[in-house]
């Protein structure tokens, strides 16, 4: 995962070797290394989350979990576990940038946003659809409210693309219209 071998691993710090940094290249004391405070606490770090370094010296994103192994009341050692969250933080970057385009793009086109769980029949409106309805932020909204905004010529069309999406067939196209 780092690029080094088990002889340049051995009686070697991890911490100068792999967490020597900051994400933006600053140094990274020891002191300040949660991983550290494990051994100096006794209390276990789950799924945390950091920026770790390849011996070629390029980024890696991780995940960790690090426990105290106790013999005797003393801290003799702990138990690490990295796992590569290249990919997780990657596509959650991109969540977040699409998210904040689909924000931006709702804002600009003044439109607000909802959602609906076809099994459960709940449905979820943001705060500018509200607004766009009349209705308070704070507001709940029922399915059945939800249907009364749709026009009655259009009504039936919608209740049959909603029955058959729920019933696993094609969803109703939003963007484009109904497909």
């Amino acid at each position: 995962m780092f690029g080094f071998t088990f002889d340049e691993l051995m009686g070697r710090r991890m911490h100068t070797l792999v967490h020597h940094s900051r994400p933006d290249g600053t140094p990274y004391p020891a002191s300040e290394c949660p991983l550290g405070e494990v051994f100096r606490s006794g209390n276990t770090l789950n799924d945390h989350r950091d920026v770790f370094f390849r011996k070629d010296g390029t980024p890696l994103f991780v995940s960790i979990s690090n426990a105290p192994l106790i013999k005797e009341g003393h801290i003799t050692a702990t138990v690490v576990i990295v796992r590569d969250a290249t990919d997780r933080e990657r596509g959650e970057r991109e969540l977040r940038e699409t998210n904040e385009q689909l924000a931006s793009a709702l804002a600009t086109a003044d439109l607000g946003l909802w959602s609906m769980n076809l099994v459960a029949g709940e449905i979820s409106w943001d705060t500018r659809m509200k607004a766009l309805f009349g209705l308070a932020p704070e507001a709940k909204v029922t399915s059945e409210q939800g249907r009364a905004f749709i026009h009655p010529d259009d009504r039936s069309f919608a209740d049959g693309h909603l029955a058959r999406t729920a019933h696993g067939g094609k969803p109703l196209g939003v963007a484009g219209g109904a497909q």
